[in-house]
Protein backbone atom coordinates (compact mmCIF):
# COMPACT_ATOMS: atom_id res chain seq x y z
CA UNK A 1 0.00 0.00 0.00
CA UNK A 2 1.23 3.48 -0.90
CA UNK A 3 1.05 6.33 1.74
CA UNK A 4 1.31 9.61 1.63
CA UNK A 5 3.13 12.42 3.57
CA UNK A 6 0.06 13.80 4.86
CA UNK A 7 -1.36 10.16 5.56
CA UNK A 8 1.13 9.26 7.96
CA UNK A 9 0.99 12.87 9.81
CA UNK A 10 -2.00 11.87 11.19
CA UNK A 11 -1.13 8.94 12.97
CA UNK A 12 0.99 10.38 15.51
CA UNK A 13 -0.52 9.72 18.74
CA UNK A 14 0.22 7.14 21.47
CA UNK A 15 -3.05 5.49 20.49
CA UNK A 16 -2.25 5.51 16.43
CA UNK A 17 1.28 5.82 16.03
CA UNK A 18 2.76 5.29 12.57
CA UNK A 19 6.30 5.66 11.94
CA UNK A 20 8.21 5.67 8.41
CA UNK A 21 11.97 4.14 8.34
CA UNK A 22 14.05 3.84 4.78
CA UNK A 23 10.52 4.82 2.98
CA UNK A 24 9.09 2.19 4.77
CA UNK A 25 5.85 2.81 6.71
CA UNK A 26 5.02 0.65 10.36
CA UNK A 27 2.33 0.42 12.60
CA UNK A 28 3.86 0.48 15.83
CA UNK A 29 1.12 1.36 18.14
CA UNK A 30 0.43 -2.25 19.64
CA UNK A 31 4.58 -2.27 19.92
CA UNK A 32 5.31 0.46 22.06
CA UNK A 33 4.91 -1.97 24.81
CA UNK A 34 7.23 -4.06 24.09
CA UNK A 35 10.14 -1.56 22.89
CA UNK A 36 13.43 -1.89 24.88
CA UNK A 37 14.16 1.85 24.57
CA UNK A 38 10.76 2.54 26.34
CA UNK A 39 7.75 3.76 24.55
CA UNK A 40 8.30 7.52 24.40
CA UNK A 41 11.38 7.12 22.54
CA UNK A 42 9.44 5.72 19.70
CA UNK A 43 5.73 7.40 20.02
CA UNK A 44 7.60 10.80 19.80
CA UNK A 45 8.80 10.14 16.24
CA UNK A 46 4.71 8.87 15.65
CA UNK A 47 3.67 10.40 12.42
CA UNK A 48 6.94 11.02 10.46
CA UNK A 49 10.04 9.70 9.00
CA UNK A 50 12.64 8.52 11.81
CA UNK A 51 15.08 6.77 9.49
CA UNK A 52 18.11 8.81 11.49
CA UNK A 53 16.78 8.12 14.84
CA UNK A 54 16.80 4.68 13.81
CA UNK A 55 20.18 4.00 12.72
CA UNK A 56 21.30 5.77 15.19
CA UNK A 57 20.05 2.99 18.08
CA UNK A 58 19.53 0.04 15.70
CA UNK A 59 20.66 -2.40 13.49
CA UNK A 60 19.10 -3.26 10.02
CA UNK A 61 18.22 -6.49 11.17
CA UNK A 62 15.29 -5.21 13.67
CA UNK A 63 13.36 -4.00 10.78
CA UNK A 64 13.90 -7.88 8.93
CA UNK A 65 12.98 -9.20 12.63
CA UNK A 66 9.58 -7.04 12.94
CA UNK A 67 8.42 -6.35 9.33
CA UNK A 68 5.94 -9.04 8.85
CA UNK A 69 4.43 -8.18 12.13
CA UNK A 70 4.30 -4.39 11.66
CA UNK A 71 4.63 -3.23 7.78
CA UNK A 72 1.81 -1.49 6.36
CA UNK A 73 3.19 0.27 2.81
CA UNK A 74 5.24 2.33 1.52
CA UNK A 75 6.36 6.22 1.86
CA UNK A 76 5.38 7.95 -1.82
CA UNK A 77 8.04 9.51 -3.26
CA UNK A 78 10.77 7.76 -1.08
CA UNK A 79 12.99 5.41 -1.98
CA UNK A 80 14.77 2.36 0.16
CA UNK A 81 18.73 2.44 0.42
CA UNK A 82 18.99 -0.09 3.12
CA UNK A 83 16.22 -1.96 3.19
CA UNK A 84 16.67 -4.20 0.66
CA UNK A 85 17.37 -8.00 -0.08
CA UNK A 86 20.60 -9.37 0.03
CA UNK A 87 21.81 -10.19 -3.51
CA UNK A 88 25.41 -9.37 -2.78
CA UNK A 89 28.06 -9.45 0.01
CA UNK A 90 28.44 -6.22 2.35
CA UNK A 91 31.11 -4.05 1.08
CA UNK A 92 31.61 -2.71 4.98
CA UNK A 93 35.34 -3.70 6.06
CA UNK A 94 36.23 -6.89 7.94
CA UNK A 95 32.06 -7.92 7.71
CA UNK A 96 33.15 -10.16 4.96
CA UNK A 97 36.36 -12.55 3.82
CA UNK A 98 38.77 -10.30 3.35
CA UNK A 99 39.51 -12.00 -0.12
CA UNK A 100 36.36 -11.02 -0.88
CA UNK A 101 36.53 -7.55 -0.30
CA UNK A 102 40.01 -7.10 -2.05
CA UNK A 103 42.56 -8.89 -0.73
CA UNK A 104 44.98 -11.67 -1.94
CA UNK A 105 44.15 -15.15 -1.37
CA UNK A 106 45.59 -18.43 -2.87
CA UNK A 107 42.11 -20.40 -1.31
CA UNK A 108 39.29 -18.29 -2.44
CA UNK A 109 38.18 -18.12 -5.97
CA UNK A 110 35.09 -16.43 -7.34
CA UNK A 111 33.27 -20.25 -6.86
CA UNK A 112 33.86 -19.20 -3.11
CA UNK A 113 32.27 -15.72 -3.64
CA UNK A 114 28.95 -17.34 -5.68
CA UNK A 115 28.78 -19.75 -3.02
CA UNK A 116 28.76 -17.69 -0.47
CA UNK A 117 25.55 -15.36 -2.18
CA UNK A 118 23.92 -18.32 -2.58
CA UNK A 119 24.44 -20.00 0.64
CA UNK A 120 22.91 -16.20 2.48
CA UNK A 121 20.09 -15.79 0.01
CA UNK A 122 18.85 -19.26 1.14
CA UNK A 123 19.37 -18.78 4.65
CA UNK A 124 17.46 -15.18 4.11
CA UNK A 125 14.89 -16.80 2.49
CA UNK A 126 13.75 -19.77 4.83
CA UNK A 127 14.94 -18.22 8.06
CA UNK A 128 13.95 -14.39 8.73
CA UNK A 129 15.14 -13.28 12.12
CA UNK A 130 11.45 -13.48 13.44
CA UNK A 131 11.00 -16.80 12.43
CA UNK A 132 14.75 -18.05 13.55
CA UNK A 133 13.47 -15.94 17.35
CA UNK A 134 10.40 -17.85 17.83
CA UNK A 135 12.12 -21.66 16.14
CA UNK A 136 14.90 -20.92 19.29
CA UNK A 137 12.03 -19.97 21.92
CA UNK A 138 9.79 -22.73 21.11
CA UNK A 139 13.02 -25.53 20.40
CA UNK A 140 11.21 -25.96 17.68
CA UNK A 141 12.71 -28.49 15.39
CA UNK A 142 13.00 -27.78 11.20
CA UNK A 143 10.26 -28.91 10.14
CA UNK A 144 10.21 -32.03 7.33
CA UNK A 145 8.46 -29.58 4.56
CA UNK A 146 11.39 -27.15 5.39
CA UNK A 147 13.81 -30.03 5.43
CA UNK A 148 13.25 -30.96 2.13
CA UNK A 149 13.35 -27.54 0.42
CA UNK A 150 16.68 -27.67 1.90
CA UNK A 151 17.47 -30.44 0.43
CA UNK A 152 16.58 -29.44 -2.87
CA UNK A 153 18.41 -26.57 -3.34
CA UNK A 154 21.22 -28.66 -2.48
CA UNK A 155 22.41 -27.65 1.25
CA UNK A 156 22.57 -31.50 2.76
CA UNK A 157 24.63 -32.16 0.36
CA UNK A 158 26.68 -29.71 0.83
CA UNK A 159 27.09 -29.82 4.91
CA UNK A 160 29.12 -33.14 4.51
CA UNK A 161 32.02 -32.33 2.53
CA UNK A 162 33.55 -32.20 -0.98
CA UNK A 163 32.65 -35.90 -2.66
CA UNK A 164 30.92 -37.67 -5.54
CA UNK A 165 27.27 -36.83 -3.93
CA UNK A 166 27.63 -33.10 -4.69
CA UNK A 167 25.52 -32.57 -7.59
CA UNK A 168 23.84 -36.02 -7.39
CA UNK A 169 20.94 -36.17 -6.06
CA UNK A 170 19.96 -32.24 -5.99
CA UNK A 171 21.04 -29.12 -7.74
CA UNK A 172 24.85 -28.21 -6.71
CA UNK A 173 24.42 -25.57 -4.55
CA UNK A 174 25.29 -22.01 -5.78
CA UNK A 175 26.21 -24.16 -9.01
CA UNK A 176 29.56 -25.35 -7.21
CA UNK A 177 30.00 -28.90 -8.47
CA UNK A 178 31.71 -31.95 -6.78
CA UNK A 179 34.64 -30.93 -9.33
CA UNK A 180 34.96 -27.63 -7.79
CA UNK A 181 33.58 -28.16 -4.13
CA UNK A 182 36.21 -27.77 -1.54
CA UNK A 183 36.50 -27.60 2.84
CA UNK A 184 36.48 -23.90 2.18
CA UNK A 185 32.56 -24.01 0.38
CA UNK A 186 31.80 -26.05 3.39
CA UNK A 187 33.82 -23.45 6.00
CA UNK A 188 31.51 -21.03 4.17
CA UNK A 189 28.21 -22.69 4.30
CA UNK A 190 29.03 -22.91 8.33
CA UNK A 191 29.63 -19.07 8.30
CA UNK A 192 26.70 -18.51 6.89
CA UNK A 193 24.10 -20.97 8.83
CA UNK A 194 26.00 -19.38 12.59
CA UNK A 195 25.24 -15.92 11.13
CA UNK A 196 20.89 -16.79 11.79
CA UNK A 197 22.56 -16.08 15.66
CA UNK A 198 20.64 -18.97 17.25
CA UNK A 199 23.21 -21.73 18.34
CA UNK A 200 20.60 -24.58 18.60
CA UNK A 201 18.65 -24.09 15.73
CA UNK A 202 22.24 -23.70 13.72
CA UNK A 203 23.54 -27.04 15.37
CA UNK A 204 19.88 -28.92 13.95
CA UNK A 205 20.76 -27.83 10.70
CA UNK A 206 24.03 -28.92 10.14
CA UNK A 207 25.61 -31.32 12.97
CA UNK A 208 23.78 -34.47 12.46
CA UNK A 209 24.38 -34.89 8.74
CA UNK A 210 27.63 -33.50 8.96
CA UNK A 211 28.88 -36.30 11.41
CA UNK A 212 26.90 -39.17 10.23
CA UNK A 213 27.27 -39.36 6.55
CA UNK A 214 30.86 -39.31 5.95
CA UNK A 215 31.18 -42.75 6.67
CA UNK A 216 28.72 -44.31 5.06
CA UNK A 217 30.06 -42.65 1.76
CA UNK A 218 33.56 -43.20 2.65
CA UNK A 219 33.53 -46.25 3.96
CA UNK A 220 33.60 -48.69 1.27
CA UNK A 221 32.58 -51.81 3.79
CA UNK A 222 28.95 -50.96 3.31
CA UNK A 223 26.41 -53.22 1.17
CA UNK A 224 26.62 -50.94 -1.92
CA UNK A 225 22.93 -50.30 -2.24
CA UNK A 226 21.97 -49.47 0.96
CA UNK A 227 25.26 -46.71 1.02
CA UNK A 228 23.20 -45.13 -2.46
CA UNK A 229 20.36 -45.00 -1.10
CA UNK A 230 21.43 -43.57 2.64
CA UNK A 231 23.24 -41.02 0.79
CA UNK A 232 20.35 -40.19 -1.60
CA UNK A 233 17.52 -40.10 0.79
CA UNK A 234 19.88 -38.14 3.24
CA UNK A 235 21.00 -35.56 0.52
CA UNK A 236 17.29 -34.71 -0.58
CA UNK A 237 16.29 -34.30 3.17
CA UNK A 238 14.00 -37.24 2.98
CA UNK A 239 15.77 -38.94 5.64
CA UNK A 240 18.08 -37.86 8.47
CA UNK A 241 21.25 -39.41 10.05
CA UNK A 242 23.20 -38.97 13.37
CA UNK A 243 26.54 -40.59 14.56
CA UNK A 244 25.98 -41.92 17.81
CA UNK A 245 29.35 -42.26 19.82
CA UNK A 246 28.70 -41.09 23.22
CA UNK A 247 28.21 -42.63 26.02
CA UNK A 248 27.10 -41.77 29.73
CA UNK A 249 30.41 -43.55 31.42
CA UNK A 250 32.67 -43.03 28.12
CA UNK A 251 31.60 -39.56 27.18
CA UNK A 252 33.58 -39.20 23.78
CA UNK A 253 36.65 -41.25 24.65
CA UNK A 254 35.80 -43.82 22.30
CA UNK A 255 38.19 -45.95 23.10
CA UNK A 256 36.72 -46.65 26.17
CA UNK A 257 32.85 -47.13 24.83
CA UNK A 258 31.11 -49.92 26.15
CA UNK A 259 28.24 -50.72 23.17
CA UNK A 260 28.72 -54.14 21.40
CA UNK A 261 27.96 -56.05 18.90
CA UNK A 262 27.55 -59.85 18.55
CA UNK A 263 27.16 -61.58 15.26
CA UNK A 264 23.89 -63.74 15.72
CA UNK A 265 24.10 -67.74 16.22
CA UNK A 266 22.71 -67.90 12.15
CA UNK A 267 25.62 -65.33 10.88
CA UNK A 268 22.93 -62.52 9.32
CA UNK A 269 22.36 -60.23 11.77
CA UNK A 270 24.27 -58.46 14.36
CA UNK A 271 22.86 -58.13 18.00
CA UNK A 272 23.97 -54.30 19.60
CA UNK A 273 23.67 -53.94 23.41
CA UNK A 274 24.55 -50.54 24.79
CA UNK A 275 23.39 -46.96 25.49
CA UNK A 276 23.82 -43.83 23.77
CA UNK A 277 23.71 -40.36 24.83
CA UNK A 278 23.67 -37.15 23.61
CA UNK A 279 23.37 -37.77 20.07
CA UNK A 280 22.97 -34.65 18.38
CA UNK A 281 20.36 -35.12 15.73
CA UNK A 282 19.32 -38.16 17.39
CA UNK A 283 16.45 -37.55 18.07
CA UNK A 284 14.82 -37.17 14.30
CA UNK A 285 17.48 -39.59 12.83
CA UNK A 286 16.63 -42.50 10.63
CA UNK A 287 20.28 -43.49 10.23
CA UNK A 288 22.33 -43.88 13.57
CA UNK A 289 26.14 -44.74 12.33
CA UNK A 290 27.17 -45.98 15.70
CA UNK A 291 30.56 -46.73 17.25
CA UNK A 292 30.69 -50.36 19.12
CA UNK A 293 32.50 -53.05 20.29
CA UNK A 294 33.16 -56.19 17.60
CA UNK A 295 35.92 -58.04 20.30
CA UNK A 296 38.04 -57.11 23.10
CA UNK A 297 40.01 -54.74 21.47
CA UNK A 298 38.27 -53.99 18.19
CA UNK A 299 36.22 -50.91 17.22
CA UNK A 300 33.93 -50.76 14.28
CA UNK A 301 31.08 -48.78 13.24
CA UNK A 302 27.59 -49.97 12.45
CA UNK A 303 24.84 -48.48 10.39
CA UNK A 304 21.87 -49.12 12.32
CA UNK A 305 18.24 -48.23 10.86
CA UNK A 306 15.29 -47.52 13.19
CA UNK A 307 13.28 -45.27 15.57
CA UNK A 308 15.24 -44.22 18.62
CA UNK A 309 13.86 -44.81 22.25
CA UNK A 310 13.73 -42.34 24.60
CA UNK A 311 14.14 -43.39 28.29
Amino acid sequence: MLITGEELSKHNSRDDCWVSIDGKVYDVTKFLPQHPGGEKILYDCGGRDCTNEFFELHRLDVLWKYQSKLLVGELVGVKSIYNKPLSALSLIPYTEIPAFQGFESPYYKDSHRKFQIAMRNLMASHFPPNKVESMAVAGRDPSKQLWLKLGEAGFHAANVGPGRHIGVYTPALGGVGAETYDYFHEMIQKFEVYRLGSPGLSDALLVGNNVGLPPVIYFETLDKDLMKRVIRQVCLGQERICLAVTEPWAGSDVANIRTTAVMSDCGQFYVVNGIKKWITGGMPAKYFTTALRTGPRKLSFLLITGTLEVW
